[in-house]
């Protein structure tokens, strides 16, 4: 998603939000058949994240530390 003469990569950006949306709409047709609301995988999703919310946390940090790090290191800091 990164190119190096160009900075972020919004073609491949706008192409995985459509495959997520694809898969999202699948699983939202699935949950549906099954008895659940469409919104089941989204509320499954967060459910999880909230019961193991200090990993959450923590992982958020180091994503975000990284990504300013690669960010410093492709503009030459």
């Amino acid at each position: 998603m990164w190119d190096d003469y160009m900075g972020w990569d919004w073609y491949a950006v706008r192409q995985y939000l459509f495959f997520g949306g694809v898969i999202f709409a699948f699983a939202s047709l699935v949950s549906m058949t099954e008895g659940n609301p469409w919104h089941y995988p989204v509320s499954y999703i967060a459910d999880i994240l909230l019961a193991n919310s200090t990993a959450v946390l923590i992982s958020v940090i180091v994503i975000l530390i990284a990504a300013f790090r690669f960010i410093m290191y492709k503009e030459g800091y």
